[in-house]
Formats: C-alpha cells, sequence, structure tokens
C-alpha cells in the first residue's frame, strides 16, 4: 500500500501512475515508479510482477466538504460490514458501496489510474475492473512477468502469468 490512514490525509493504496499534480515524494509513490526503478537497476522485465489489491483503504475525513485527494483526515474509515476492521475494505464491500448512490466517485481524470469515492466522512481508495484492465495492459505494454492478485479478506493471493 502506498497510501493508507496512517496519513493525515487521502490518497490512492495502489496507484499505476503518479497524480497530475504530485510533484513531492508522493510522485513517487506509484507502481510505474516502482518498475522504472526496478528496471533502471537491472531488473529484467519477465521477472517483475505487478500487483493488484482487491481490496481497499478506507479514511475518516477531517472535514466533510474537504473530500476530494489530499483532504485531511484523522484516521480510519468505517469498517465495512464484514471484514470489521477499520481503515479496510474487501473487494465485494467496496462494490456494496458502489451500488449506493450516495457515495460520490471522483471522476477527475487525475492520471492515476485509481478509484476514489467519498461520502460524508468517509473517503475510500479503490481499484475498478477498468483500473485492473488498465493494469494489465501496462504489464503486456511492458512486457512484465504477469500480475500478482491479492485478496487480504480470504488472504488469497493468484499469480496471473502473462501467456
Amino acid at each position: 500500500d502506498f497510501h493508507g490512514a496512517w496519513q493525515n490525509h487521502t490518497g490512492l493504496n495502489a496507484p499505476l501512475y503518479k497524480r497530475f499534480d504530485e510533484t513531492d515524494m508522493d510522485a513517487m509513490l506509484n507502481q510505474d515508479f516502482g518498475i522504472a526503478i526496478w528496471l533502471r537497476n537491472g531488473a529484467p522485465a519477465h521477472k517483475l510482477v505487478l500487483g493488484i489489491p482487491l481490496f481497499a483503504r478506507t479514511f475518516f475525513l477531517a472535514h466533510a466538504n474537504q473530500n476530494e485527494l489530499r483532504s485531511p483526515t484523522i484516521g480510519n474509515g468505517t469498517e465495512g460490514p464484514f471484514t470489521r476492521s477499520a481503515g479496510f475494505l474487501s473487494y465485494f464491500e467496496v462494490c456494496l458501496l458502489q451500488a449506493d448512490s450516495q457515495w460520490k466517485k471522483n471522476t477527475v481524470l487525475d492520471g492515476s489510474e485509481s478509484g476514489y469515492m467519498y461520502k460524508d466522512r468517509d473517503g475510500v481508495s479503490y481499484d475498478s475492473l477498468e483500473n485492473i484492465q488498465k493494469r494489465a495492459a501496462y504489464v503486456v505494454a511492458n512486457i512484465l512477468g504477469g500480475l500478482f492478485v491479492c485478496s487480504r479478506i480470504y488472504r488469497l493471493c493468484f499469480f496471473l502469468n502473462k501467456n
């Protein structure tokens, strides 16, 4: 995870790329930057595997009217009804939130290829199906070894070879 409730602001737990407005240390907290470091230091691309989290990080917003990315937070967001773990949601709990029209999805094209939604004083960083598809395309375009998909709720992880 690149961002979570341990910070004092909202962020994306697994952005593929840096957001357009990131210029500080946060500009290095993304998967593309991590892959580039490995490649620059001699790692063969076919031995690198890109991770896809099938879970979300949640944030408790300091102010209900400040709900975008990089908004101030004061800890973990609401726990899910099944995982019951503050600051964390399983993928199916994210799907339940998406079905609730009160949750607002961040539709700003920020370059990160990640999802973010909010309601009242809760913010959630997650990856949508479209974000996951873009990661698969990234693996193919960069001739990486495959994808690593992890669902922390079941403690299951799967390696998907590009073949």
